[in-house]
């Protein structure tokens, strides 16, 4: 068990890091009207069984809230 427990964790880091690029891609687009729509998305594309899961873990390892994070790295986002 020790090993599917092992596999599982991998999974799940890998999905995130995943989610982290693609928000960062977002945040840095140049199309902030279309930046929260698609923000709005990536917990489908990376698997994640709600929003609210990617926002609870990006929040834990941001130290920081995905919306505050897309408004300080790019303030002219419309998040």
């Amino acid at each position: 068990m020790e090993f599917e427990d092992k596999i599982i964790a991998q999974a799940k880091k890998s999905k995130l890091l995943y989610a982290f690029s693609l928000i960062d891609g977002l945040v840095n687009s140049n199309d902030n009207d279309k930046i929260k729509k698609d923000l709005e998305s990536v917990w489908k594309i990376c698997g994640f069984k709600s929003q609210k899961e990617l926002e609870d873990l990006f929040k834990i390892s941001k130290g920081i809230s995905l919306l505050d994070y897309c408004k300080k790295i790019n303030p002219s986002c419309n998040c």
